[in-house]
């Protein structure tokens, strides 16, 4: 009996000289949350030097001597609570309020936001795991597709389109498809070559081709690529009939038919 008390008193008196406190917590806590932002400079610059302030304003501590229990408030409803013991520190609450649309990574204990969906905190927090449907975001898991506006829906990336028309739910299989106008470039068609693209009818390059500029300009006087003996017009969208040809009815607009003159 006096050497189990003895060994309780050492234990106690262990436990008391390695409770850990907050300043360590929120070094921890930083530290983690830098690690989560691997990759991220900015994102890491950014949390060497506001994480620990913020960290600390929203944090609470529980003292039991022995150890302690720690509160942070993430924002938005979400929270961590950490266990410190030892000068060790454990989440506590993490695995079980784990949100939807978040999957396992390949590193054991990572998580990783679901096809179309980022991190709200970015770099992300420990502990927080909430995530938002971001439009716009090429799939993961579906090559040439592109996250739509409303939740859970996709689209097809520029100059593609679904190889089932209508699209069937769950089959994302798209085709490139020549002639068709891009959704983020003006005037601007997609090509026979995949993933190549031409000026619409009437304009050219502002710069003779470079990659990632697709700007282009109206060009007067050039020959229409679609309808014979049509010239591009001054004013832009406007076309006239080549030197020596007159519009077949020049009373129906979209009509370019012509004929020559006699």
């Amino acid at each position: 009996m006096k050497k189990s008390a003895i060994a309780f008193a050492v234990l106690a008196v262990v436990l008391f000289g390695t409770n850990p406190t907050q300043d360590e917590y929120v070094s921890w806590l930083k530290q983690q949350a830098t690690k989560e932002a691997a990759g991220d400079e900015f994102g890491r610059a950014l949390m060497s030097i506001f994480g620990g302030p913020v960290f600390n304003l929203t944090t609470t501590r529980e003292d039991f001597l022995l150890f302690s229990i720690y509160h942070t408030d993430l924002g938005k409803g979400a929270k961590i609570d950490v266990l410190g013991l030892l000068h060790h520190f454990v989440p506590i609450n993490q695995l079980s309020s784990r949100p939807p649309h978040v999957v396992t990574a390949d590193a054991e204990g990572h998580w990783l936001p679901e096809d179309g969906y980022t991190w709200i905190n970015n770099p992300p927090i420990p502990g927080d795991l909430r995530v938002k449907w971001t439009p716009g975001r090429l799939s993961s898991n579906n090559p040439h597709v592109v996250s739509a506006d409303a939740e859970g829906h996709w689209l097809p990336e520029d100059g593609y389109t679904w190889i089932n028309n209508p699209p069937i739910a769950g089959d994302f299989r798209v085709k490139w498809t020549p002639g068709r106008l891009s959704s983020k470039n003006p005037h601007i068609v997609s090509a026979d070559t995949e993933g190549r693209w031409l000026p619409e009818d009437g304009y050219t390059w502002v710069n003779p081709p470079v990659a990632g500029d697709f700007r282009v300009n109206w060009s007067p006087g050039r020959l229409s690529s679609k309808n014979p003996h049509v010239v591009a017009g001054d004013a832009e969208g406007r076309w006239l009939p080549e030197t020596g040809y007159t519009w077949v009815d020049p009373t129906v607009s979209g009509d370019f038919r012509v004929k020559q003159d006699r």
